[in-house]
């Protein structure tokens, strides 16, 4: 499973790839690429450390929230001063921009400032 590391970087653990590598956004043109694949060990592992990090320093989290009217999945939430919530998207795979541009809108609507 890869492992965060607290520069901002990614080890693999795959003793083939090498040094770490920085995360940086990718987008693509619509239908440039298959935008849903599975959430693979990285996002998962990704996830969970946003998650984490976050309830150790005292902040309210959801993981994998689900707005009711089905059209928002986000991985986590954190809940910041004044109650302002964060939403966290762990986004590795190809997405093009109007699909960004979709989620920040919903996320927009449901009270949620999108990261």
């Amino acid at each position: 499973m890869p492992t965060i590391v607290h520069d901002g970087t990614v080890d693999s653990g795959k003793q083939n790839e090498g040094a770490r590598r920085p995360f940086y956004a990718y987008h693509v043109p619509d239908g440039e690429r298959q935008e849903t694949q599975p959430e693979s060990d990285l996002h998962k592992a990704l996830k969970d450390y946003t998650a984490e990090t976050a309830d150790r320093q005292g902040f309210a989290v959801r993981v994998e929230d689900r707005a009711r009217h089905g059209k928002r999945r986000t991985d986590v939430i954190i809940t910041g001063a004044e109650g302002r919530e964060l939403g966290y998207e762990i986004q590795l795979s190809a997405i093009a921009k109007g699909s960004v541009d979709k989620r920040a809108r919903i996320a927009l609507a449901d009270g949620l400032t999108p990261l």
